[in-house]
């Protein structure tokens, strides 16, 4: 594959994750904020981290479209794991009171997945679910029902970013390395 096709290929990919994760990002962190029963400080910084977010998201695209091709690959892992971060924030403080809030951390993996190859895509995923096995230990509720919650939240997790990470070397293949 040419340099132009690979470069329009990482850009419609960049453009394919913020018009679907980044809205479904702002929904799952709103409907968290508003829904869920906690502090008023806890709220306001929900709020700030995923106003932020959101709008580093939307700008991200115009940003990375005029990187040079060895700059792009940084730029593109310092924006999962920013997001992963301020995902993490909102799950933490949300996850007792707005269950559905857990899905925002499958966001990652899912990006990495249609960014690149099998072995970052299980990385991002194992992050993702060694984040979900802490938070779970920093709560309370430690009851076998809450962790087989959280086993099966990283079930999907890893299967669905697998599954998207193959569907998108289908349609687009990625390096050699990358395949399965």
């Amino acid at each position: 594959m040419n340099q132009a096709v690979q470069k329009n290929n990482s850009d419609r990919r960049v453009v394919l994750v913020g018009v679907y994760a980044t809205p479904l990002a702002f929904i799952l962190g709103t409907l968290g904020i508003f829904l869920a029963t906690i502090p008023e400080k806890e709220q306001l910084i929900c709020a700030g981290v995923l106003g932020f977010t959101v709008f580093y998201n939307v700008v991200f695209p115009f940003f990375f479209k005029n990187l040079s091709q060895d700059l792009r690959g940084i730029n593109v892992n310092i924006r999962l794991y920013l997001n992963l971060a301020v995902n993490g924030v909102l799950v933490y403080f949300l996850g007792d009171s707005f269950r559905p809030i857990w899905l925002i951390l499958a966001l990652t993996p899912i990006a990495s997945a249609i960014y690149g190859s099998r072995r970052n895509t299980l990385i991002k995923a194992a992050v993702v679910s060694a984040l979900l096995v802490g938070i779970q230990a920093a709560r309370p509720d430690r009851t076998w029902l809450a962790w087989g919650e959280q086993a099966a939240h990283i079930s999907f997790i890893v299967l669905i970013s697998l599954l998207v990470n193959r569907l998108a070397s289908l349609i687009s293949p990625q390096p050699a390395t990358a395949s399965i």
